[in-house]
């Protein structure tokens, strides 16, 4: 037998009764359907628009990142550093000294205000036989490996195999050679110091 039922009011106990077994409880907007509602999954969406039986998406925040600092012109940096020399050409220097009293010690010096390094010592043949070399000094360092008397004569302008590696001399540094007259008269020496300037 029927009966009438309001339509828009709630349904009564019997309704509810006949409600069959593929009946699906309506699930509320903006919360996860029940499981096996929905063959796809639960896919998110943006807040405040969630569709019909699906969860919104979690919301994360976006990254907050420091903004970059402006760009500094910094100045060239500037620093010191050495060049050796590239070219080398050969010069002499002189040595003179005038009235060399017999048995006197004589130290005869030389400045060159270029870098420079000796190679051959040269004595004047007329006077080599007069004098022995003490020392031959650059700076304050002898450049003999052992100290004693050496005549002159054994660099005299005519001798051969007289090549010596004498150190550099800076600009300024002094180049020294020490002669001792063992004539019995008062004699002139003159010698050449052959080598290359460095530029």
């Amino acid at each position: 037998m029927e009966r009438p039922i309001i339509v828009g009011a709630e349904p009564d106990y019997d309704q509810l009764m006949n409600v069959g077994a593929e009946a699906r409880p309506q699930t509320a907007r903006g919360y996860a359907p029940q499981p096996g509602s929905s063959p796809q999954g639960t896919y998110g969406t943006p807040p405040g628009y969630p569709p019909q039986g699906y969860a919104p998406a979690p919301y994360y925040p976006q990254q907050q990142y420091a903004p970059a600092p402006p760009p500094q012109n910094h100045p060239q940096q500037r620093y010191v550093t050495t060049q050796a020399p590239m070219n080398s050409r050969d010069f002499p220097v002189g040595f003179t000294r005038n009235g060399i009293l017999p048995g006197e010690n004589a130290e005869l010096e030389v400045k060159p205000q270029v870098i420079f390094k000796g190679k051959r010592l040269a004595v004047a043949h007329s006077n080599a036989s007069r004098f022995v070399i003490l020392d031959i000094k650059v700076g304050k360092n002898s450049q003999l490996a052992a100290t004693g008397e050496m005549s002159a004569e054994a660099f005299s302008s005519q001798a051969v195999g007289t090549q010596m590696e004498l150190d550099t001399a800076s600009p300024g540094i002094t180049i020294t050679l020490v002669v001792r007259n063992i004539s019995s008269t008062t004699e002139n020496f003159y010698a050449v110091l052959y080598g290359a300037v460095m530029e």
